[in-house]
């Protein structure tokens, strides 16, 4: 859901910045689920077309910056490339006010009701407007 809702923020900067949605415990070419095409389709974004890619260790080498939704997902992350601890980052932490975030972690919807990927998206949508913002600060588009 995050990397369709970011390429939807980016909108025309998205020449300059390319943005892949990688999992640290999927198999490859699995589909969107219901839910979060349901969840994307009110932001006009048509996912139905998505297959899953697994991360791995060249994807994050090759990467300037690895954003994770969960503690666990930076955790499998820096097992598999523990080189790149540098360039990955909780969402969250992009934040105005980092400090304030009660919880830092948004946490994966799957298996849950249709109103937990609604939060996740609000959340998501939330954190993707600061780190475009951050993006935009460092001169990156």
């Amino acid at each position: 859901m995050a990397a369709e809702l970011f390429k939807k923020i980016l909108g025309d900067k998205l020449a300059k910045v390319h943005v892949l949605s990688a999992g640290v415990g999927t198999i490859v070419g699995m589909r969107a689920s219901e839910y979060t095409l349901k969840v994307l389709q009110k932001d006009g974004i048509d996912a139905i077309d998505h297959r899953s890619t697994p991360v791995t260790k060249k994807l994050l080498e090759e990467s300037d910056l690895v954003i994770v939704m969960e503690r666990f997902h930076k955790h499998r992350i820096l097992e598999i490339a523990p080189h790149v601890k540098d360039k990955v980052y909780l969402l969250r932490e992009f934040q105005k006010a980092p400090d304030e975030i009660i919880e830092p972690e948004i946490l994966d919807p799957i298996g849950r009701p249709l109103e937990v990927y609604e939060r996740s998206v609000d959340l998501i949508k939330e954190g993707l407007k600061d780190l475009f913002s951050w993006i935009k600060k460092e001169g990156w588009i």
